[in-house]
């Protein structure tokens, strides 16, 4: 049963439009009245695929009354379809046995397009694009005519009288025609054309005119019927476009040519110029001046020479693109002008880069020599301050002999030259700062830096206050005020500590440091200026600062030398919190000693979570 019936309004036209294009390249033998119906045993498909291709699928069955032997005609004639190169996307035999409207119109479009539109194709397009094109140069000089597409552009039939009036305009009077006519124009079109032209009437003129947009499909089939008869007819347009063609390419490859031949020169002078520049560049023998030289190349050889490189490849690209078309169009090779070869080019490049390689050589050697002449002199100044350091090092280990004020004396004279040696680094860390700037990360000549110097020259400042304060501890000891070496030596450490501006003395900010660090005087707004001055007062007798020997006075009286039973069973009570018994964490906030701790754990008698101070006090001072 025919499935016509049930299709859409454009897809009925499709189908008579289809059909009568069957029947035409049947010529009689065959007739399609319904295409749903008719293809479904294969056998007129393969007459119109013989029709077109002028060639014949063997073994077609000629009585195919069961399903499965028209399935078997209508495969063959597929398979016979894409063995010549056409793509059926979701078409099988099953589908045009079952006469499925869609999958059928769309296997005769795919014919259309394989055999009759496919050679269409106008200026490298499509072959849909290339008639459209055709189209549009053909009906370009006539009024009222715009084609744009192949539905609504063709309605009112100035269209189709148009192209048959381009090529005979002996069979219509064009002029007389008008839009409001559409209906009469088409008819006489394919009245024409089927008369004059031998042009089937596969199109009904009320099927395009009555319809909102037209089958594009239909029209395009029948425009392409009087393509393939005009097309014998357009010879003249043809060799009219060789010669233009010719022509077009003959100017394209002269352009090219005259592009190429000046951009090789342009190259040429540039890549010349810049051969020159470096090979008369002046030299440089300051850090900046070879820093900033070396800048300047690494920046040129990242821009400059890839810009020259680049532009060396496209030229030859150029040059084979010429001789390409040349070879492909069977003329003569391109010969430029002596010395603008690509292997000219080549051959400048090349010079350049010689020429790179030693100015490249010239700047590297001589950082090579800047860098060993900044490491040589950081060196010798490094190395004769580390030799002068070591000097009052050794001086300041000797022994101090039998006369402690005279090795006092030493020490001082000793303290001072440290200081003064202080004005020496300067030039160490200016010399170690070029070499940092240039980069010189290790130095052959020295394994000092001046962090080093300046490490050591501290550590031999406390070695030499540290041999002061022994000694004034000594020489005080043996004066008999009952001070220890031990003790002298914390006071002098304290007060060197103190002594922010190395003047041996404490001014009263300082010695409020000292106080306030101690924890003699806390930050009191209600008094704490009065007691502090009080106490300042009394330690300095009267004087604007304090000296060593008042601070040694103070601190002796402060730490109270003698071990008085009383004071020291007070001193334990305070760490307690006034308890009878102290504990480890007392000693810790209290800022004892891991060592002192530990004496206590082991030496007092523990008592509960404890351990009993007046117990052992009283076996000491039994």
């Amino acid at each position: 049963m025919s499935q016509l019936a049930a299709l859409a309004a454009w897809e009925k036209i499709q189908a008579k439009t289809f059909s009568k294009w069957i029947n035409a390249q049947l010529k009689g033998g065959a007739t399609v009245n319904d295409i749903t119906l008719d293809l479904q045993d294969g056998q007129v498909l393969a007459k119109l695929l013989l029709a077109l291709s002028g060639e014949g699928i063997t073994k077609i069955n000629t009585k195919p009354n069961m399903r499965i032997q028209k399935v078997e005609n209508v495969g063959k004639c597929l398979k016979f379809i894409t063995d010549h190169d056409v793509k059926l996307v979701g078409i099988g035999a099953e589908e045009i046995v079952d006469g499925n409207p869609k999958m059928t119109l769309g296997l005769i479009w795919t014919l259309i397009l394989r055999f009759v539109i496919v050679g269409l194709s106008e200026e490298g397009l499509s072959a849909k694009q290339g008639l459209l094109l055709w189209c549009q140069k053909k009906c370009e000089p006539y009024k009222n005519t715009k084609i744009e597409n192949f539905t609504t552009s063709w309605q009112d039939g100035l269209g189709l009288c148009a192209l048959i009036h381009r090529h005979r305009p002996d069979l219509i009077s064009y002029d007389q025609l008008t839009k409001d006519n559409a209906l009469q124009n088409l008819n006489l079109a394919f009245d024409v054309a089927e008369t004059h032209l031998n042009v089937p009437k596969i199109l009904d003129a009320a099927d395009i005119v009555d319809t909102p947009k037209p089958d594009e499909r239909s029209i395009m089939t029948y425009i392409a019927q009087l393509y393939n008869v005009f097309s014998s007819m357009d010879q003249v347009e043809v060799a009219g476009r060789k010669v233009a063609n010719f022509l077009n390419f003959i100017s394209q490859i002269q352009s090219m040519s005259n592009d190429y031949e000046k951009r090789v020169r342009a190259l040429h002078a540039q890549v010349d110029e810049k051969s020159s520049l470096f090979s008369n560049a002046s030299d440089v023998d300051t850090y900046p001046e070879v820093k900033a030289a070396i800048v300047d190349f690494r920046n040129y050889r990242k821009t400059g020479r890839r810009q020259m490189v680049a532009e060396k490849d496209d030229l030859a690209a150029l040059f084979t693109s010429i001789q390409t078309k040349l070879r492909i169009q069977k003329l003569p090779a391109y010969v430029p002008p002596q010395g603008l070869f690509p292997e000219d080019t080549e051959s400048h490049l090349n010079n350049l880069s010689a020429v790179e390689t030693a100015r490249r050589r010239q700047l590297n050697a001589n950082m090579t020599a800047i860098k060993t002449r900044l490491e040589k002199t950081f060196a010798d100044l490094a190395n004769a301050l580390y030799d002068k350091i070591q000097a009052v090092k050794h001086d300041s280990l000797a022994d101090f002999g039998s006369d402690l004020q005279a090795a006092l004396d030493k020490q001082n004279h000793l303290l001072a030259s440290l200081k003064g040696m202080s004005d020496e680094k300067n030039p160490v860390a200016n010399a170690e700062a070029l070499c940092e700037e240039a980069n010189i990360e290790s130095n052959n000549y020295t394994d000092h830096t001046t962090d080093d110097l300046e490490f050591e020259m501290s550590a031999l400042e406390k070695l030499i206050n540290r041999n002061i304060a022994s000694l004034q501890g000594q020489i005080a000891a043996a004066s008999g005020s009952g001070i220890s070496a031990e003790q002298m030596k914390e006071y002098k450490e304290t007060f060197t500590h103190f002594d922010v501006d190395g003047d041996q003395k404490l001014n009263r900010l300082e010695f409020k440091s000292c106080l306030t660090t101690l924890g003699l005087i806390g930050i009191d707004f209600e008094g704490g200026d009065a007691k502090f001055e009080h106490i300042f007062q009394d330690v300095s007798h009267g004087a604007s600062d304090i000296v060593f020997d008042s601070f040694v006075e103070y601190m002796n009286r402060l730490a109270g030398a003698s071990m008085d039973q009383n004071q020291i069973a007070q001193s334990f009570n305070t760490l307690a919190g006034g308890r009878p018994t102290l504990t480890v964490n007392d000693c810790t906030v209290a800022g004892l000693q891991k060592e002192e701790i530990e004496f206590i754990t082991l030496n007092l008698p523990q008592s509960g979570n404890g351990y009993d101070y007046n117990a052992y006090l009283k076996q000491k001072f039994q």
